[in-house]
């Protein structure tokens, strides 16, 4: 008799185990979108503890484009993190640049990023309506004589 107890106890425990584990599972779900997410309150705070974070940004650039006309198309890079900034679209946004044939980010760890600009020389004026271009090899207009 005793066997038959036990028995019905451990059956009818079992189903409020699986909703306790259920909801276990959920509260532990919505503790990490609510805390460990990059904009909850504990994510922000270990986001900001990254050992990752950019120092320096530093631009080689060649004529006649300025290191500081390239930070301008730049977004923002000091304090984010290196492992967050992606290489390649750094490179497509600034490829899209007049002037610019090539670009070459480098990623030092622990806080330095390095982009090395390659420029397109110019191998011919072209005027069009009174208005000088320079032209690359490829026929190409680059951008207006300054």
């Amino acid at each position: 008799m005793s066997q038959e107890v036990e028995h019905r106890a451990g059956v009818e425990l079992l189903p409020h185990w699986k909703n306790f584990l259920a909801l276990l599972l959920f509260l532990s779900g919505v503790i990490f979108v609510v805390f460990l997410n990059e904009k909850g309150f504990l994510g922000e705070r270990l986001y900001q503890l990254s050992p990752f974070r950019i120092q320096e940004v530093k631009i080689v650039s060649e004529w006649p484009l300025s290191v500081s006309e390239i930070k301008a198309w730049l977004p923002p890079l000091e304090g984010r993190s290196l492992v967050d900034i992606s290489a390649r679209d750094l490179v497509f946004n600034l490829e899209q640049r007049p002037w610019i044939e090539h670009v070459t980010v480098k990623k030092q760890f622990p806080d330095h990023l390095w982009i090395e600009i390659k420029t397109d020389r110019p191998r011919a004026l072209s005027v069009v309506k009174g208005t000088a271009y320079f032209i690359d090899s490829r026929g190409n207009i680059i951008d207006k004589a300054r």
